[in-house]
């Protein structure tokens, strides 16, 4: 399936679990045209769907159970190095929600630093308002190098959870427990995969038969690291 320059491939991931939901990544410089596609993807399919977009990308998942997907972008602007979020505290019409970084720093760029995410002056950080208390003492266990990365993987992975409940609105992240914190990765009839996109492009490129056109690769700018996290139920 392709339309205006979008490609549409089915990617496959690692799971626990003998069936897993169809997962699609979606690539495109048009951002209109491909959620018109991820929509139509996903309506199509007449199970339950959950959508996901952040720059040219988006990911589309299908279950005949509930099922939730989320993808986050952390990249660096080459004037700074300071790093960059696509964290997107707004829900748009598919109940992704995203940290709106101006809306806590005060800048008028998503540019987020070490200091604004882990204060040593007590001051309310962006960890205390999404974090419980056991991910933040889990948080606290990694280099500092690594924190943001891992604190961007919480979040992506409790996204995907609110989704798979119904409404990520009811949904307080400071006390909803994220999937990475699951014992191997599962909780009851919960299942949690996390992986990266990028590495999906690469497999899907190895193919002959791809979808990915020379124009849509011309256009696919990825300048940082892409976080992505699907939960899903089972039977």
């Amino acid at each position: 399936m392709s339309n205006r320059n979008i490609a549409v491939e089915r990617i496959s991931l690692p799971s626990a679990t003998l069936e897993t939901p169809d997962v699609y990544l979606l690539i495109g410089d048009n951002r209109s045209s491909l959620r018109d596609m991820a929509k139509e993807l996903s309506e199509l399919s007449g199970l339950y769907w959950s959508r996901s977009y952040r720059n040219e990308l988006a990911l589309v998942a299908t279950w005949k159970r509930k099922v939730g997907i989320d993808i986050e972008f952390l990249g660096t602007e080459f004037t700074s190095e300071e790093p960059l979020f696509d964290l997107t505290a707004v829900f748009d019409q598919d109940n992704d929600r995203t940290l709106e970084w101006s809306a806590i720093s005060g800048a008028e760029k998503p540019i987020a630093s070490s200091a604004l995410l882990f204060s040593e002056q007590n001051e309310t950080t962006l960890a205390d308002i999404i974090l419980t208390e056991e991910e933040n003492t889990y948080l606290s266990s990694f280099p500092d190098e690594d924190k943001i990365s891992q604190l961007l993987k919480i979040w992506s992975a409790k996204e995907a959870l609110t989704k798979a409940l119904g409404d990520a609105l009811s949904y307080n992240p400071k006390f909803l427990t994220s999937p990475v914190m699951w014992p191997e990765s599962k909780s009851g009839r919960w299942h949690y995969v996390s992986f990266d996109p990028v590495e999906s492009i690469s497999q899907i490129m190895s193919k002959d038969n791809h979808s990915i056109s020379k124009p849509i690769l011309d256009n696919l700018t990825i300048s940082g690291q892409y976080i992505a996290s699907l939960v899903y139920e089972v039977i």
